[in-house]
């Protein structure tokens, strides 16, 4: 089954890599707790199944008053149309108005955040191992091997 992973994605392993590296530039990478409320962050993790990314201008730090907050939600137990319909369920009942494009070339969830920002989130099943590498390569400067890599494999 074909899945779609955001540019975004790349380009934040690449620039980890090049920290990595001891590229001189140091680049903080925000997570999404930076930027959403806890509510949210629970709707879209469905307790501890599902590993979030933040992607894009938010997680550089360089988003503006019309930048959009993208996610990339992650998950070893779960397909990505049972995802879209926990997800829609549990950001609803957080007061949440969801629109799911699941048939979209990108399939994604979309909605608004009670801060008025625009929040859309795509999904993608991925092993258990995989979605240790991603998170190592969000979260660690000296991660000798980077999810994207792993993935491109």
């Amino acid at each position: 089954q074909p899945w779609y992973l955001s540019d975004h994605f790349g380009v934040l392993c690449k620039i980890r890599a090049a920290v990595a590296a001891g590229a001189e530039e140091r680049v903080l990478l925000h997570k999404p707790a930076d930027v959403l409320q806890p509510e949210v962050l629970e709707a879209l993790s469905l307790g501890s199944e599902v590993e979030l990314v933040l992607l894009g201008s938010a997680a550089l730090g360089i988003a503006d008053a019309g930048s959009d907050v993208d996610l990339l939600a992650c998950s070893a137990s779960l397909s990505q149309p049972r995802f879209f319909a926990r997800a829609a369920e549990a950001l609803a009942a957080v007061g949440a108005d969801v629109e799911c494009a699941s048939d979209a070339t990108v399939p994604l969830i979309r909605f608004q955040a009670k801060d008025g920002r625009q929040v859309e989130v795509q999904f993608m099943e991925l092993s258990a191992e995989h979605i240790l590498q991603l998170r190592d390569s969000h979260t660690a400067v000296d991660a000798e091997s980077h999810a994207f890599e792993a993935l491109e494999a």
